[in-house]
């Protein structure tokens, strides 16, 4: 059910660190376009290095005391892990996951 949708906003930050075995985890600030489905905030596509990802599907969510994630798989077959600061609609990239990531880091060892 949509109630309402959100525009883009923030401004990204850049990477603070890399993990090995397909994984980047960073924190950085998103411009995510969002919808109101039972009250809850969700996310429906943000903008990452330049491009328009679109939320193909909300796979997990989980909450703290003011914020939530959310597990997310998007259209460019990559997973993501969104932060919402739940009082300010603030949202950032906790982790990103590719396949390409994922051969690239299989193929060094790592």
């Amino acid at each position: 059910m949509r109630l309402q949708v959100s525009p883009l906003r923030g401004r990204p930050f850049p990477l603070h660190s890399r993990e090995p075995h397909g994984y980047i985890a960073i924190t950085m600030q998103l411009d995510v376009e969002t919808i109101f489905d039972s009250g809850q905030e969700l996310p429906l596509a943000f903008g990452f290095l330049g491009r328009r990802v679109e939320v193909v599907k909300v796979v997990d969510q989980w909450f703290g005391p003011d914020y939530r994630y959310c597990k997310v798989k998007g259209d460019d077959g990559a997973v993501y892990i969104l932060r919402v600061i739940e009082h300010s609609s603030h949202w950032q990239l906790t982790l990103f996951s590719s396949p390409r990531v994922q051969a690239v880091a299989a193929s060094s060892g790592t």
